[in-house]
């Protein structure tokens, strides 16, 4: 009973990032791909982005979020041509 207040915040906030993700203008069409997560206090990022540029804007789109506390970034750079099939 006396997780529901940690987990209602944690909702929240992952809520917020998901609009900042959302709001920006080189990650929203990446947004619904990637996992936002809480775990042990800290905010886990996962997923997979084509760039290194858009890896290294999640944590600052997540700091403007109004996160304080540890971000742990476990987005993998996957480039398009060389995930693509012939």
């Amino acid at each position: 009973m006396t997780t529901q207040p940690c987990e209602c915040r944690d909702q929240r906030l992952i809520q917020r990032i998901r609009s900042a993700l959302n709001g920006h203008e080189d990650l929203s069409p990446f947004a619904t791909t990637l996992l936002v997560s809480v775990e042990n206090a800290a905010i886990i990022l996962q997923g997979h982005l084509p760039s290194d540029r858009l890896r290294s804007a999640l944590e600052p789109v997540v700091r403007q979020a109004g996160v304080l506390d540890k971000i742990e970034n476990r987005v993998r750079v996957i480039e398009r041509d060389s995930a693509a099939v012939t």
